[in-house]
């Protein structure tokens, strides 16, 4: 008597792999993490790092409380950061590796498209004063809108507020990133 398979023996073996084959790939092939997220998660962890550095650096800006008041200052210099509209965001720029630069607008080596346009010109005395950078987590690449947007599928833009006093907060609109960066942690407010 020989022993061997038989060739429906064989097919079926092959049908059966492919079988198990076909259900484990789509599976396999979502278990790595999602770069939208991981850049959204990592776009806001960078920024609080920053704005923690510089509002604690004592050079940058002095503690002021015996003048009541604590903050954000860009109208006057300390350190290698001159007064004026740009102090902030130079000192914001010189934490991060550069690779494409526009003076407000900049792209870091993951991909990252900072604008921090409207994140200049901190007033002095001003409690309430509060910026923001907007973040493409895909850089210029599309679809370029935010979670507000009806149009937008997949946003890939958001916005982090920066308080006068160093707190940070996303944009109550981007309700992705809010998603996103709470998922695993609780949101600082």
């Amino acid at each position: 008597m020989k022993k061997a398979f038989s060739l429906a023996e064989m097919l079926m073996a092959i049908v059966i792999l492919g079988i198990i084959t076909a259900l484990t790939i789509p599976v396999l092939l979502n278990k790595g993490p999602n770069s939208g997220v991981v850049l959204t998660k990592k776009a806001y962890t960078v920024t609080e790092k920053i704005v923690s550095s510089l509002i604690n650096d004592p050079v940058l800006y002095p503690d002021r409380t015996h003048e009541q008041y604590q903050g954000f200052d860009d109208t006057e210099s300390h350190g290698d950061y001159s007064a004026g509209a740009n102090k902030f965001r130079d000192a914001f720029k010189a934490k991060l590796n550069i690779t494409n630069d526009d003076g407000d607008k900049f792209t870091t080596p993951d991909g990252l498209h900072w604008d921090l346009t409207n994140a200049r010109n901190w007033a002095k005395n001003n409690a309430a004063d509060e910026k923001y950078i907007m973040i493409d987590i895909n850089s210029e690449n599309l679809p370029n809108c935010r979670y507000n947007d009806p149009a937008c599928k997949a946003p890939d833009q958001f916005w982090i507020y920066i308080q006068n006093n160093g707190r940070i907060r996303i944009d109550a609109a981007d309700e992705y990133a809010i998603k996103v960066i709470t998922a695993h942690s609780e949101l600082r407010k």
